[in-house]
């Protein structure tokens, strides 16, 4: 079983998940989500769109009973992009309650906003930070009845944070973003500890079909020396930073070699990591109002 971390909410959460982007089909989803459970995964992450919350709760329903678990031995995270297409609190209640129908819950244990931007608008738009808070205010009421029991957001930056802070009364348990050795942000990340808010890691090992952060030849130079893999040794250098991480992995051995993360990253090793340069590898929130 991962390690867990206490979410402000009260609510625990593992700090090693299964992303599940890509994950779709009937019988890749139910064989995926049978080995995640076997090999201890308890934390699943999906996304609207991903479009693959249907065949999560399927699996769900069958793989949780095989595996002796219930409901509440697993922690469900999915995630929307605000919209002009939702306009009302109760455009974000059926929102919701797709997502609850979806993956067969009666309760999410966490739901982001995706993105500080909004569908529709310009990146530097105005509105978009209305919308933007309309939404995260439409969750905190969710958070309060029940349907949602931690709510956070994905991709924001200090300032997309510092603003929810003045608008809204309810503070994020955790920001998701873009975290690896090519992509890391300190400043954020001591911005999350001393907020509460725990910071979890996207693409730890590089965007889907891409690679290349994985054969960097640093990277594998250090797993050589730490005889690792070089996917085990981007996760455990998110963990050495308190850094949650749900890397994406569909066959066994990736599922029980991402969770096989008990070793050590000596200083000077960290040190090389950190200064491989700067790369970004998926979206940039930096464009956003």
């Amino acid at each position: 079983m991962a390690e867990e971390f206490t979410l402000n909410t009260g609510y625990k959460i593992p700090m090693i998940g299964l992303g599940t982007y890509l994950i779709k089909g009937t019988d890749f989803t139910d064989k995926v989500v049978d080995e995640a459970l076997g090999a201890g995964y308890r934390l699943f992450d999906t996304a609207h769109m991903y479009n693959n919350e249907k065949y999560l709760g399927a699996a769900f329903k069958k793989m949780l009973e095989k595996h002796n678990l219930k409901r509440e031995d697993i922690f469900i995270t999915t995630k929307f992009v605000p919209s002009t297409d939702y306009k009302t609190e109760e455009d974000y209640h059926k929102l919701v309650q797709e997502s609850l129908k979806n993956l067969q819950v009666d309760y999410l244990d966490m739901m982001l906003l995706h993105w500080p931007g909004v569908y529709g608008l310009s990146n530097r738009s105005k509105d978009v930070i209305t919308y933007r808070h309309n939404a995260w205010k439409a969750l905190s009421k969710f958070k309060e009845q029940g349907l949602i029991r931690s709510i956070g957001v994905s991709n924001f930056l200090i300032r997309h944070l510092e603003e929810l802070k003045k608008e809204c009364e309810v503070i994020p348990a955790l920001n998701q973003v873009e975290y690896h050795p090519l992509c890391f942000d300190l400043e954020l990340l001591d911005y999350c500890k001393k907020n509460g808010i725990l910071l979890q890691a996207y693409s730890s090992l590089g965007t889907s079909g891409d690679r290349s952060l994985r054969n960097h030849s640093v990277v594998k130079d250090v797993a050589k020396e730490l005889d690792k893999s070089t996917s085990q040794v981007l996760l455990r250098w998110a963990i050495l930073r308190d850094v949650a991480i749900i890397p994406k992995a569909s066959s066994r051995d990736h599922l029980v070699d991402n969770m096989n993360l008990d070793f050590d990253i000596p200083k000077n090793l960290m040190d090389t990591l950190d200064n491989m340069g700067e790369e970004r590898l998926d979206w940039n929130p930096h464009d956003v109002i």
